[in-house]
């Protein structure tokens, strides 16, 4: 095969794979916002079909065959056609060693598992989504021993998420965190507790999505080329950069539980937003990886959203939303929303305590992998871990082992990217003060032009023509390294326990 026949091969493969997974993406958006119940079944068939599809493409060996002859082109192949090369061959090799009717088995059950996690959580019946879990975690394991990773078996599983990530490296990320979170929380409440009794009332839904649109649009998620839903748990998924779905989800006891979940999912979109389209035919109009995806909504949730300046800024278009809030001051607005206190719901944690829900998830995941755990284990399992690492016992299975969506959609090593992707943000940000100083007077004035600019310059842009540590080499000057979030956290408590 000649070095333009493979090309064109490639290309060809690689603009179907980006269709099919553009159509299945709106299909797994549907599901969690618009699906009637009745049509569970059919549309998990369907994406079991895409799946598939995917699978057969990535494998198909006329595929395979151009891109090794490319493979064997090395230097000679322009910089993004290496790239591509890469990162093509990786997902094919770990493609090729899983069964077809396995991997779309997997497929149809992860489709189907968030209805049913759904229900079981709404109902608080870990027993009705026990069987669909463990049949989910028997599939995993097999895919680990088709993959025969040479070190821990979750190896398999993290790099699905950040390419070459491992066990012994998380281990040496998180330590740190598990060491020092539970000092700061300490640290906390040594100081003066921040007043939250304003923010006790009746919020209305309709006002709190108001909010949240203006609040997006003005950190830079373009709501011409995006939009806003509500969905049981909330997330983002990206079709094209001009089509990019997030959603929220409102709880009218609680202003801004909705506001912090759409800045996350805005971050994530404004990611998706600004991917370079030029990439697009190299299959590498994607994020570096998901923790890199994480490092951005967390940026926009906490390093802007919770920052005293952007409360500045916020404080008169709350009051509008908000009657009741006005005449709040800022600060008050800002310690209020910064409170430390371990709490039983992760995508409602503080800063602090959320890094120590991800170790939880994290610690549970890794054992069950090692076949330490089985699935009927963990509500006792996850209930022991909390209590170790915050001082709660969940008083059921709703507000324990039931609260997240991933593991009914077979995400098993995804929980570390959002740990991962808070110490990435952390160094983002220092990277950023040193370009831009004035960084918090912008955002007292409204000014998050220049910010989202210099996100994409450093991290957008390049959509996945790096692995993580190169892009973050190339962004901030070091290595993953979790003592700028350390830093960052414990600025965080003195300010807003003024010690």
């Amino acid at each position: 095969m000649r070095r333009d026949e493979a090309l064109l091969t490639v290309f060809e493969t690689v603009e179907r794979l980006r269709h099919y997974h553009a159509a299945a993406g709106l299909m797994g958006w549907d599901m969690q916002t618009m699906l009637p119940p009745g049509g569970v079944e059919a549309r998990a068939e369907t994406m079991g079909f895409f799946g598939a599809e995917s699978q057969r493409l990535l494998t198909e060996p006329t595929f395979v065959a151009a891109l090794e002859r490319l493979e064997a082109e090395g230097d000679a192949l322009a910089p993004e056609e290496r790239r591509m090369v890469t990162v093509l061959l990786r997902d094919v090799r770990r493609l090729q060693k899983i069964p077809p009717e396995r991997y779309r088995a997997f497929h149809v059950l992860a489709a189907k598992g968030e209805s049913i996690w759904r229900e079981a959580r709404a109902e608080n019946d870990f027993g009705a989504f026990l069987p669909v879990l463990r049949e989910l975690i028997q599939l995993v394991r097999e895919f680990i021993d088709y993959l025969e990773p040479a070190g821990h078996p979750y190896d398999a599983l993290l790099d699905q998420y950040e390419p070459g990530l491992t066990v012994e490296r998380v281990d040496a990320l998180f330590r740190p965190l598990r060491e020092a979170l539970p000092r700061l929380v300490a640290l906390a409440a040594s100081g003066e507790t921040p007043d939250r009794s304003f923010l006790k009332g009746r919020f209305p839904k309709e006002a709190q999505r108001a909010l949240s649109l203006r609040l997006s649009e003005a950190i830079g998620f373009d709501h011409r080329r995006g939009r806003l839903d509500e969905s049981a748990h909330p997330f983002t998924m990206g079709i094209e950069p001009t089509d990019v779905r997030i959603t929220t989800r409102y709880f009218e006891d609680d202003p801004f539980s909705s506001l912090f979940s759409t800045l996350h999912e805005a971050g994530h979109g404004i990611y998706e937003q600004n991917l370079p389209t030029s990439l697009a035919r190299y299959g590498l109009m994607a994020a570096a990886s998901m923790s890199i995806h994480e490092s951005q909504s967390r940026f926009y949730e906490n390093v802007v959203g919770r920052s005293l300046a952007f409360w500045r800024y916020a404080a008169p278009i709350v009051a509008e939303q908000f009657p009741a809030l006005a005449g709040v001051e800022p600060e008050r607005l800002f310690r209020a929303v910064n409170v430390v206190t371990p709490s039983f719901i992760r995508v409602e944690a503080d800063e602090v305590t959320y890094n120590l829900h991800i170790v939880l998830r994290y610690e549970l995941e890794k054992a069950l992998f090692a076949g330490e755990l089985e699935a009927e284990d963990l509500p006792a399992a996850w209930n022991a871990k909390m209590e170790e690492l915050l001082g709660l016992t969940p008083p059921d299975d709703a507000r324990g082992v039931l609260q997240d969506v991933h593991w009914s959609s077979g995400l098993f090593g995804y929980f570390p990217s959002y740990a991962l992707g808070n110490l990435y943000a952390a160094m983002l940000t220092e990277a950023l003060l040193r370009d831009l100083p004035d960084f918090h007077e912008r955002i007292e004035r409204g000014d998050f032009a220049p910010i989202r600019a210099w996100m994409t310059e450093h991290v957008h842009a390049h959509g996945n023509r790096y692995d993580p540590p190169e892009l973050l080499k190339r962004a901030t000057g070091r290595e993953p390294d979790p003592a700028p979030l350390l830093r960052y956290l414990e600025d965080k408590v003195r300010a807003v326990y003024r010690l």
